[in-house]
């Protein structure tokens, strides 16, 4: 854990001496026990399953700076091919690369890219994981109904009032009833206690 946090800690100091449009909230506490958190339970769910030849191919949907790669690949736990980051915000991706530089350059085992993901498409590349931790902030429902049948998903949403958040969702419920899907392997809640206020965020771990 401690060289985990020195090496977050190094590559947030790489980026403020670089960017000054950084959103140091990517790096609060709350949102790095809920990407530490994550990746456990997924580590979890894919220990009984067969990994593919070449490793997992894992995309995150509103990926922002690339923390969930972060912390996947310092485990090193789960056997991982490539790792693609998709945003909507165009200042995410130079971050995101910066801060994952490590699997960046190495054949792009990480990847950020600037994209829609309700117009993204699943021809080339498929992936075995598609990851969303942000899905109170997506508008619509199309990004999921893209997703090929029988990919195994993560999604993360939480409670908290915000004015940045188009959906509320009130428990891991909420997540498997607005979405579906065919077999559920986790579903878990997280709460959060500050000075400021108490909310939640919840994730299902589940097969389209």
């Amino acid at each position: 854990m401690r060289s985990f946090l020195k090496r977050l800690k190094d590559s947030y100091e790489v980026l403020r001496g670089r960017s000054a449009s950084v959103n140091l909230d990517a790096f609060a506490s709350s949102q790095t026990l809920s990407k530490q958190w994550l990746v456990e339970k997924l580590e979890e769910c894919l220990e009984g399953m067969t990994t593919p030849p070449q490793g997992w191919r894992i995309w995150i949907l509103g990926g922002w700076y690339g923390i969930t790669n972060f912390i996947l690949r310092t485990r090193a736990v789960i056997d991982v091919e490539h790792v693609r980051s998709l945003d909507i915000d165009p200042k995410c991706q130079p971050i995101a690369d910066r801060v994952n530089k490590l699997w960046e350059w190495q054949e792009w085992q990480f990847k950020a890219q600037t994209c829609d993901v309700n117009k993204l498409s699943y021809n080339e590349g498929t992936p075995h994981i598609v990851i969303n931790t942000s899905v109170e902030h997506v508008a619509g429902d199309q990004w999921y109904k893209n997703i090929p049948s029988g990919t195994l998903v993560v999604l993360q949403a939480n409670d908290q009032l915000h004015s940045d958040h188009i959906w509320t969702c009130s428990s891991p419920k909420d997540l498997l009833e607005r979405f579906g899907v065919s077999e559920c392997l986790y579903e878990g809640s997280l709460e959060f206690k500050y000075p400021t206020g108490n909310w939640s965020r919840h994730m299902i771990i589940a097969i389209k």
